[in-house]
């Protein structure tokens, strides 16, 4: 079989990277000297490399995250914040993710909600999970815009059912009606029902969610739905602390 040939099946195979080595190394006079176990190596580990980047760039564009450098390790620990590193650097395992449950993110408005929340979902992306991050106004947007249509209700609710972890922002922040926490009980049960996890970022304390919602029967249904995790976080919850706004601005 001729070098060119051999060039051709990569690509084929869709191993460009791989192929695009193979061409190097042969005229690499350095590299033909190295034994053939490890000139094959570097290829496949390029290959590797480059398919894992490729996945991750795949993920991160579906997530719909839009501050790409949002990370767990430029997490402020300031002393009004009660948040310990070991903690967050549990939820960055994604260990809640192998469990199937929710994780609850509370604290006032500018605590750092949104950037926590982004950071863990990048971390997931990383780990090859599948994110979804929406706030919950335009996640009802979404719904309200398919209308009567059955078969894009039905896609919409697919979007939002099918990845392995549904990032809501800003949850409960107007109140609910009772057509609007029906359309989000559809996806929230079915989440809940198929062990897949959801982050819930919200101004509120759990304890008062029930309250945003106009309908008691639905607020319960929810709620109940969402609360019962052992990761719920609080940041800033005595609300002394500053903005991270104010903060990073200065």
């Amino acid at each position: 079989m001729t070098r060119s040939e051999t060039d051709r099946k990569l690509h084929v195979m869709r191993l460009s990277t791989m192929a695009n080595e193979y061409h190097r190394q042969s005229t690499d006079r350095f590299a033909l000297d190295l034994p053939f176990e490890d000139r094959f190596q570097m290829m496949v580990d390029l290959e590797y490399q480059a398919r894992t980047k490729r996945k991750l760039d795949r993920l991160l564009r579906q997530s719909g995250i839009l501050n790409r450098d949002a990370s767990i390790s430029d997490m402020y620990y300031g002393e009004e914040r009660n948040l310990q590193r070991t903690s967050v650097e549990r939820y960055a395992s994604c260990i809640f993710l192998n469990e199937g449950h929710n994780v609850l993110v509370m604290g006032p408005t500018g605590c750092g909600k949104t950037y926590f929340s982004q950071a863990l979902g990048i971390e997931a992306c990383k780990r090859e999970y599948s994110v979804r991050f929406v706030s919950l106004e335009e996640l009802l947007i979404d719904i309200e815009m398919a209308g009567k249509d059955q078969s894009l209700v039905r896609r919409v609710l697919k979007h939002y059912r099918r990845p392995d972890l549904l990032i809501i922002d800003e949850f409960l922040r107007s109140k609910l009606s009772s057509t609007e926490a029906n359309r989000l009980f559809k996806i929230v049960d079915f989440r809940s029902e198929n062990k897949r996890p959801m982050l819930i970022c919200s101004q509120y304390p759990c304890s008062e969610w029930v309250q945003q919602i106009e309908d008691p029967v639905n607020a319960e249904a929810l709620v109940d739905r969402l609360i019962h995790t052992p990761y719920k976080l609080f940041i800033n919850e005595d609300g002394r602390g500053k903005s991270m706004r104010e903060l990073y601005s200065t």
